[in-house]
């Protein structure tokens, strides 16, 4: 943790990326309203490091958990209007808070999946939720593990993505 100006920013520690494995790494995505499929990788134990221009959209980030029908799903966003940030979708626990980003000014987004629980690091402000996907119909947990990007309102550009699937941490 350090201070930014008057802010604190919190970065995940760099010995998480010791478990990294198989990596996917895609730059330059155009990312419009409705467009699905962006991210071939899946997983329910991944790093995800993306950066963002934001264009003309309004909000914009990553889909986790998501179901393979799509309709269920856990999103990091970032909205352009308010400049704020958080974790939504089918959690137990939502989180937003302001991103302190000059407008216009590039998103890095860098969230970790683990089982349940979603971190998500937005230019170093962080928001730590449950994610516990639930059918509904049945109420109980959907171990959903496909991921992608979004845009609503306007298109905005990934600039940089890469995913990596987590390896098990062993105990020495």
């Amino acid at each position: 943790m350090e201070f930014d100006g008057r802010h604190l920013r919190q970065e995940p520690l760099p010995e998480f990326e010791s478990l990294r494995g198989e990596n996917e790494s895609k730059q330059n995505i155009t990312l419009k309203p409705d467009t699905k499929g962006l991210i071939r990788t899946r997983g329910d134990a991944v790093e995800i490091k993306a950066e963002f221009e934001p264009g003309d959209a309004k909000r914009f980030g990553l889909k986790l958990r998501v179901s393979d029908d799509g309709a269920r799903f856990v999103r990091v966003w970032f909205a352009t209007d308010t400049g704020d940030y958080g974790v939504d979708g089918q959690v137990l626990h939502k989180g937003f808070g302001p991103a302190h980003l000059a407008k216009g000014q590039r998103v890095r987004i860098r969230a970790f999946v683990d089982k349940q629980v979603v971190e998500a690091f937005v230019n170093g402000q962080t928001c730590t939720t449950i994610a516990q996907v639930k059918d509904p119909k049945t109420a109980q947990p959907v171990l959903a593990d496909g991921l992608d990007l979004f845009s609503e309102g306007g298109t905005a550009r990934c600039t940089k993505l890469d995913v990596w699937k987590m390896n098990r941490a062993e105990p020495k």
